[in-house]
């Protein structure tokens, strides 16, 4: 219960608390007035329905605006977002939650769309809530930005198949042809397409024979970065249940642990939320007694080397380029090899141990996890990683079950994703 009471407490801090960053900005209000100053720069995935701004950075207090005050905001560098009033598709595209037949419903709502790209001819705009992503193109005399059209379904007259419908494929086209830029090339290019941001990105810029928008700060980063780590590990084992067993006292010895992994940030240039797969190897070497009387006592000698998968959810609750403090949570799955499983009892006061039948202990394993740590000049991390075991390393004996976790200090380098 612990554990999970642990990771609840980390996964409401990852969400409830935030260091606020205002990078350079300005806005555009209804009435077209131009203001510079700063805009609190937030993680997230989903287009804004609001900002936070101030004129100054001295400011000890933000102004809120929200998608009626404001026309246009720029971060400057970072992203683009403009005001529109747009008709949102509302189909699902989740294979799970897939309608049977092409779902038309829709919506129109004024909303923020953020800039991807733009040129002589046509701009594209992305929008995300929280059902989908969607594109929106805008040529250069069009009243509003037009959603680029995809649909996910299941096929009318077979159930068992998903159907595609790349409507967005003939509406790029009919923008190509109207500016007299279509070729085979751009043929190929759209028949090929996606609907990703790259993919559709691609084709907006070759009509429009390049990007005349530029995200300099935003580019400067790697979505993904290489890490390593060493460190000290121990272990914390104990028998339960009403076995004799149970009454043991286990110790740990400190073993080294190695650890690689990589970092996939959700906003790179931001650098706060990311995701961590990680690849470890460590061992536990735990000694266990108990002294019953002068004439019995109880030894057990346990060995295991394990090789462990995790992904790990990390925030940097203090994130800036010198120093970072962060939090995470994760789980994984872990694969152990057990070199030495040995059970003795010793009878007698000048007796010789006897061994006892020994107890099989599992190969597969899974774990949740949480750390807390810090990084300096965004090059050297420090952690403290704490792993607990789901469910029980031995296996299914009726008399007694067991408790592991695992605890480890670790020294990492990171290696920047910062493009060259």
């Amino acid at each position: 219960m612990k554990p999970i009471l642990f990771a609840g407490i980390l996964l409401l801090s990852l969400s409830g608390i935030a260091q606020k960053r205002f990078e350079k900005a300005f806005i555009v209000t209804n009435s077209s007035d131009t203001i510079r100053g700063y805009i609190d720069y937030v993680e997230q995935e989903k287009n804004p329905v609001d900002i936070r701004f101030k004129k100054s950075l001295e400011d000890n207090d933000f102004q809120t605006y929200s998608v009626h005050d404001l026309k246009y905001f720029e971060i400057e560098g970072y992203e683009y977002f403009s005001r529109w009033v747009c008709s949102i598709s509302m189909d699902e595209t989740e294979f799970s939650r897939l309608h049977v037949g092409v779902d038309p419903s829709k919506r129109t709502d004024t909303v923020f769309l953020r800039m991807v790209t733009a040129g002589k001819y046509i701009q594209l705009y992305s929008y995300k809530d929280k059902l989908k992503l969607r594109f929106y193109i805008k040529g250069k005399d069009d009243p509003a930005p037009t959603e680029l059209i995809y649909h996910v379904s299941i096929d009318t007259e077979d159930g068992s198949r998903v159907k595609e419908d790349n409507i967005f494929q003939g509406q790029l086209i009919q923008y190509a042809i109207q500016n007299n830029v279509v070729n085979d090339k751009l043929y190929t290019l759209n028949g090929r397409s996606k609907y990703t941001q790259r993919d559709l990105a691609k084709i907006v810029e070759t009509i429009n024979g390049g990007n005349e928008i530029a995200f300099e700060k935003a580019d400067n980063y790697k979505k993904s970065r290489f890490f390593f780590s060493v460190g000290a590990s121990r272990s914390s084992f104990r028998f339960t249940g009403f076995d004799d067993l149970s009454s043991i006292k286990f110790s740990s010895s400190l073993t080294p642990a190695f650890t690689v992994g990589l970092d996939q940030f959700i906003k790179p240039a931001i650098g706060k939320v990311m995701l961590r797969p990680e690849l470890s190897f460590y061992q536990d070497r735990l000694h266990g007694t108990n002294k019953r009387s002068d004439t019995w006592e109880q030894f057990y000698e346990l060995k295991r080397n394990t090789i462990g998968l995790s992904l790990s959810m990390l925030s940097n609750l203090y994130n800036t380029e010198s120093f970072k403090f962060f939090i995470g949570v994760g789980g994984g799955l872990n694969f152990s090899y057990y070199p030495e499983i040995n059970y003795y009892v010793k009878y007698g006061e000048t007796g010789s141990p006897t061994g006892m039948d020994s107890h099989e202990f599992r190969g597969t394993t899974m774990s949740i996890g949480g750390r807390v740590g810090c990084v300096l000049n965004s090059r050297l991390e420090f952690s403290f990683v704490n792993n607990w075991n789901v469910g029980r390393l031995t296996e299914n004996y009726a008399g007694f079950s067991d408790k592991y976790s695992c605890q480890q200090l670790r020294v990492g380098y990171l290696f920047s994703n910062r493009k060259k």
